[in-house]
């Protein structure tokens, strides 16, 4: 399959009008209309606290960076900043960050003109799908009188050479105008919404950053545990193969079977001793 609608355009038309692209097109242009449904409605309060406006694009840009899936092969990050999250911390740190106003730079378009190409190809849908639905609805008994100059489609029959001769190419061109639009728009979304070249290295460094502080942790961890280990355990079997030394000698003239087993218990001792010592030499994070 095509990585983008560009290419699949490029191609065979026939196999584009099949293929998943035209609908993926068309459920981002749907969605762009619901999106800016959703974003108007979201504004009007508000428009009470303008200052609140310059924050708007956040919200936005985070949800268009997630609808881009529909258009891009590959997910776009996000290209903020960690931020406090302490209120006013958070929205110094928002303020001062160019992403914040590309992303309100890309809302006021998705506003206003996006806005107004969306809907306009929502209408030609719509009137495609009208034209394709007239035998349906004349079958189903709709009282409908086309006309051109001398000629009308009153019958099914009739009705169905319109929806043949007019509708399927102009569904067609709608199919293809609507991707051409769809992909200039996720084109310009992702210009102002995905991380330039300078956020990325930042978030690279923040990763190392972390990494690092990750593989510190861990280190000092395996100290800790080696140091319990060296300090506490090993202490307590030193300190058992000693005694079980000294009962050794001191059982050695009674009875034979006793010397031999605090011998057993002294050599079991020993291996434990030497087993935990490479145990703690071999600890990694």
């Amino acid at each position: 399959m095509a990585t983008s609608v560009w290419r699949a355009m490029a191609g065979n038309p026939v196999r584009f009008v099949l293929s998943r692209w035209p609908w993926r097109s068309l459920a981002y242009v749907v969605s762009s209309v619901a999106v800016i449904a959703i974003a108007w409605l979201a504004i009007m309060p508000l428009l009470l606290f303008p200052p609140l406006l310059l924050l708007v694009g956040i919200p936005i840009g985070a949800l268009e960076r997630h609808r881009l899936g529909f258009m891009e092969p590959l997910a776009v990050p996000d290209p903020h900043a960690p931020a406090p999250p302490s209120g006013w911390a958070w929205v110094r740190r928002r303020v001062t960050e160019a992403a914040t106003w590309r992303e309100l730079g890309y809302c006021a378009c998705l506003l206003s003109v996006l806005a107004l190409l969306d809907l306009a190809a929502m209408f030609v849908v719509f009137v495609c799908l009208l034209i394709l639905a007239l035998p349906l609805l004349v079958a189903v008994g709709a009282n409908l009188h086309l006309a051109v100059g001398t000629w009308s489609a009153e019958t099914v029959a009739q009705t169905s050479a319109v929806a043949g001769l007019v509708g399927v190419p102009a569904t067609v061109v709608t199919l293809y105008g609507v991707s051409v639009l769809s992909g200039a728009q996720a084109a310009f979304a992702k210009w102002l919404l995905a991380p330039t070249g300078t956020e990325m290295n930042r978030q690279v460094e923040e990763l190392a950053r972390s990494r690092s502080r990750l593989v510190n942790a861990f280190e000092a961890e395996r100290r800790r545990i080696e140091r319990d280990l060296h300090d506490g355990t090993q202490q307590h079997l030193v300190l058992l193969t000693m005694k079980l030394g000294l009962a050794e000698r001191h059982m050695a003239d009674a009875d034979g079977r006793a010397g031999e087993l605090v011998r057993e218990a002294h050599e079991q001792a020993r291996l434990a001793l030497t087993t935990l010592r490479d145990q703690i030499r071999g600890i990694h994070p």
